[in-house]
């Protein structure tokens, strides 16, 4: 909830205006957030509409910049939008800079020649400049495409040369009569009523007026024919053909009838609503808790929490906290992975239920990397169990996992784990079969060893060998030997070196007249520490060797 700074009254986050007084809410900022949640979960029509409307407010309250970077994300989102210059033009009629509005007003137009708003507005602009001839055009042209538009009307029954054709001023102040009776506006009824009767010197029966028929809405907005012709022939902006003695209308004019009301005043509606007006929730973090606690869609719940930190402060920790108990998964599981990565063991449960739940792999994913850095005792059985998941990435996570445990009861599912695991786990399970120093892992490496290709892993496993020094072992290694990777042979007859079963030194001899000058020292030393002296004739086949 958010209090309204006018009158104090509590209102929905989401809501413009207070319910009470009607002054505007200081939320602007979260309003905006939430119109780009709706971009990125694909809301485009909902997030469009969003940004029209805080774009018209932040004119009102002249917050400019803010302006630019909505007009920014609407050409972004919709590139061939006629808003997006409307709105600019609003904004520079409202900075007072009436040439600029009458170049976006005349963009909008290009696109869309029967554009109500815009031919409004641009009549208003050309006012304002002292245009006063081409305004009273546009406002006509208003009149052919949308007999039902007000402005026109109200606009024209204020200049003289209208006021002076009384015929044309009833017939105005008894449309504007008919129009607001439709939209159940007594104030404005009764004050058209009043003029026109004024005007032809009737009585006033405003109050006895029947409510006016619903005009019937078609699909079809297309403006008949001769009205597209009559807009067209006056906006010099537009690629039309004119004729060699045609005026442009819309062309700057001198001709200015008499002054009408004085549009410059500010209305004193928009001076109150600026006055009212404050950012009460500036900050990107307030805002995004906000949106987390009170939001009723759950998915701008999740985008709010995860965009938040628990660093931002202890706010966001109790909000986290909390928000473990949302009513929806995904909300909870995120507010669980954001906790967890600070180490906070309050999210372990929420972690284990979406590592063993959520269908979302990615989730799963980082649920079980979490887990494992809380390294609490709880979670091994859920992460044992990932270790069947379909998707290899939260396998190997869970593997992960699991490594970081000093606990015994780990090392029986690796084991079976690692028989049935895609080739690609095994660099992982050999690093972490390896830290766990128990005699069992070592019939798993010779299996990973045979069936594996990778070179590196192979030499990985040759060196885990040597530190345990276990004789079974010595067979591998001599086996080893016969390798066609001279990493491999390498490695091997230094750990046989290492290993100190002198059996193997009948084995290493053959490789003392090796070409390859690294095998040849890696196996002088391996046989130096085996205790091996060379005979008389070795030394003359190494003689030989090393001369041929």
């Amino acid at each position: 909830m958010i209090p309204c700074l006018k009158c104090n009254h509590q209102n929905s986050i989401l809501q413009p205006f207070c319910n009470e007084c009607g002054n505007r809410l200081g939320n602007l900022g979260l309003r905006q957030e939430l119109a780009e949640m709706d971009v990125k979960l694909g809301k485009i029509k909902e997030a469009l509409q969003q940004f029209k409307d805080l774009a018209e407010e932040y004119i009102s309250v002249e917050k400019y910049e803010d302006v630019k970077n909505i007009i920014k994300n609407l050409i972004r989102i919709a590139p061939n939008d006629v808003d997006a210059y409307r709105i600019m033009g609003d904004m520079h009629f409202k900075q007072g800079s009436f040439d600029q509005a009458e170049k976006y007003y005349r963009d909008v137009l290009k696109r869309e020649i029967s554009n109500v708003t815009a031919l409004i507005k641009l009549g208003d602009t050309l006012f304002k400049k002292g245009d006063h001839a081409s305004a009273i055009i546009a406002y006509r042209k208003v009149i052919k495409i949308d007999p039902n538009a007000p402005e026109p009307y109200e606009f024209l029954v204020g200049i003289d040369s209208v006021k002076e054709n009384k015929k044309e001023a009833i017939s105005f102040y008894d449309k504007l009569v008919e129009i607001y009776t439709r939209r159940g506006n007594k104030e404005k009824v009764y004050k058209y009523s009043d003029l026109s009767s004024e005007l032809s010197g009737k009585k006033n029966t405003s109050k006895i007026l029947p409510k006016a028929e619903e005009p019937v809405e078609t699909d079809d907005d297309t403006p008949p024919p001769e009205d597209t012709e009559v807009i067209g022939l006056h906006l010099p902006a537009i690629e039309l053909s004119f004729s060699e003695d045609e005026e442009d209308p819309f062309a700057p004019s001198l001709a200015h009838p008499n002054p009408v009301k004085d549009f410059s005043q500010k209305i004193p509606e928009q001076e109150e609503k600026k006055e009212h007006y404050k950012d009460q929730i500036p900050d990107k973090v307030d805002i995004y808790i906000h949106i987390a606690r009170e939001h009723e869609d759950h998915n701008k719940r999740y985008l709010a929490i995860l965009n938040l930190k628990p660093s931002d402060g202890d706010k966001v920790v109790e909000l986290l906290v909390d928000a473990l108990k949302d009513q929806n998964r995904t909300v909870r599981t995120q507010a669980a992975i954001t906790l967890g990565k600070t180490g906070d063991k309050r999210a372990l449960y929420i972690l284990m239920e979406a590592l063993e739940k959520d269908d979302d792999p990615a989730i799963r994913e980082s649920c079980a990397s979490i887990l494992g850095e809380l390294m609490d005792q709880r979670a091994i059985d859920v992460l044992i169990k990932s270790l069947k998941d379909k998707d290899s990435f939260v396998c190997n996570a869970a593997l992960t996992g699991l490594g970081k445990f000093d606990d015994p009861r780990i090392i029986d599912p690796m084991i079976e784990y690692s028989d049935s695991c895609d080739p690609s786990l095994w660099p992982n399970i050999v690093k972490i079969l390896a830290a766990k120093g128990d005699q069992k892992i070592l019939k798993p490496l010779y299996k990973i060893f045979d069936k594996t290709t990778n070179i590196d892993l192979k030499v990985n496993i040759i060196s885990i060998l040597t530190d345990y020094k276990e004789p079974t072992s010595v067979d591998l290694l001599i086996g080893s030997l016969r390798d066609s990777n001279p990493k491999i042979k390498i490695s091997a007859i230094k750990a046989l070196g290492d290993m100190g079963d002198k059996k193997a030194i009948k084995h290493l001899c053959d490789f003392l007249t090796e070409k390859d000058q690294e095998i040849c020292r890696a196996t002088d030393e391996a046989l130096a520490k085996l205790g091996y002296k060379k005979t008389a004739l070795t030394k003359l086949k190494i003689f030989f060797a090393k001369k041929h």
